[in-house]
């Protein structure tokens, strides 16, 4: 049998794939069922209204029944939904599927929350988020490839093939999570599910309460600045990445060509980075709760972002590319680090869902972000706004790492008044 890692990764692979696979069809498609442009904006809201409602509520419900559980059944709701979209013509019925997919389709956000339950090691649990985000970028740039080819070949049922690909895709992810050996916490939560001898009607009825008192139940305020981080990490990135082809045109006038060698490179850095993250944390051994690296992290973010704003040629943008990528791939991993660290092994998926949703916000902010600014300052100005954002990281991250230190201190200092009366007595 492979390893956690090996199939976590995959998994990781195969869904990216997928997500890449299907996006850039769902328009045509969309046009092609007659839908005018009010509905495909329904759809579009809807579908990322879910996502975003639907994160911690599914991360929840992960951390009350065991979170192999939910994933399986979330896979298992994806590639149903997933086929029925590919043969539905009805609007009502596009809608549905596509709420149900927004909903359910949390593969990476458990497969992170999961990862904690078979590799205890903390330093491996960071190499193996590195690697997913690797291995990520690997498969959003090969799905669109592969699409493009299908549709080519069968345009008529282009999107029915992608979407019976994307079932089937879904139902072998699914065959790689269920073969992982269940850990102590799943056989117990099993006994439990086996033993109940209520109707399934108040099992479900009790299920939701505990979700629901979960959600409730954790001390959000404990957790504020993490968020915060991850808010203003994505949304800084959002304005980089969105605006990027822009700047390029307009301050460097590049060619195409040269386009797509600074994009390659920048996915080669990336991944660079994404690989050797453990042997970057072996710096920080004393940093025990990841503050010194956050901060770290936002300053060099705000520099290579400043400097890449006032770059004039392209091997001096080139050059920069390697500070930024290095800060972008360590901010990624680092939040959900800190996450993962700072959470309750029975409250992670749920903290994990909630960043998700962070996420997801923080990038339909972002071009809202740009375009009232664009007008004032120019479209070269969203470099130094991405800077901006990430100094208030600075910011933050500063004013709050002295007072967890502090924190921390306290009792120990508690400890040692009370085994220095322990020796004079």
């Amino acid at each position: 049998m492979a390893s956690p890692m090996i199939v976590f990764m995959l998994v990781v692979l195969l869904d990216s794939i997928s997500v890449s696979l299907l996006a850039s069809h769902l328009n045509n498609q969309e046009q092609t069922l007659g839908f005018d442009d009010v509905q495909i904006g329904i759809v579009g809201a809807v579908f990322t209204g879910c996502q975003i409602l639907a994160s911690p509520i599914i991360g929840s419900l992960a951390d009350v029944k065991g979170r192999k559980t939910i994933l399986l059944f979330c896979l298992f709701i994806c590639s149903v939904s997933y086929f029925s979209l590919g043969i539905t013509t009805s609007f009502i019925a596009y809608v549905a599927f596509r709420a149900i997919i927004g909903s359910f389709q949390q593969v990476q956000m458990l497969t992170k929350a999961l990862a904690p339950d078979y590799i205890e090691d903390m330093d491996q649990v960071a190499a193996l988020y590195g690697r997913s985000l690797s291995v990520t970028t690997f498969g959003l740039a090969f799905g669109p490839g592969v699409s493009k080819r299908i549709t080519e070949a069968y345009p008529d049922v282009s999107f029915v093939i992608l979407c019976a690909i994307l079932a089937t895709l879904f139902m072998f992810k699914r065959d790689l999570i269920r073969f992982l050996p269940e850990n102590g916490d799943q056989k117990r939560r099993t006994a439990e599910a086996a033993s109940i001898s209520e109707t399934y009607s108040i099992s479900t009825l009790d299920t939701c309460q505990q979700t629901v008192k979960k959600l409730y139940s954790i001390k959000w305020s404990n957790y504020w600045d993490i968020l915060l981080f991850k808010f203003l990490m994505t949304l800084a990135m959002g304005q980089y990445y969105s605006n990027f082809n822009t700047f390029l045109d307009n301050n460097l006038t590049i060619e195409p060509s040269d386009l797509g060698y600074i994009l390659n490179f920048q996915r080669i850095v990336s991944s660079i980075c994404n690989n050797t993250v453990v042997y970057l944390f072996k710096l920080y051994k004393n940093d025990k709760d990841y503050s010194q690296r956050m901060l770290h992290v936002f300053i060099l973010m705000t520099l290579s972002l400043l400097g890449l704003a006032s770059a004039t040629s392209v091997p001096a943008y080139m050059a920069l590319i390697v500070p930024k990528a290095l800060s972008f791939s360590l901010a990624k991993i680092i939040s959900l680090q800190v996450l993962v660290h700072r959470s309750p092994a029975n409250y992670r998926g749920t903290l994990l869902g909630m960043a998700h949703s962070v996420d997801i916000a923080s990038d339909l902010l972002s071009p809202l972000v740009f375009g009232y600014i664009s007008p004032f300052f120019g479209d070269c100005s969203a470099f130094y706004v991405a800077a901006l954002i990430a100094s208030v990281g600075i910011i933050v991250s500063y004013q709050f790492a002295p007072q967890k230190t502090q924190l921390k201190a306290e009792p120990n200092k508690k400890k040692e008044i009370k085994k220095n009366k322990k020796k004079n007595k």
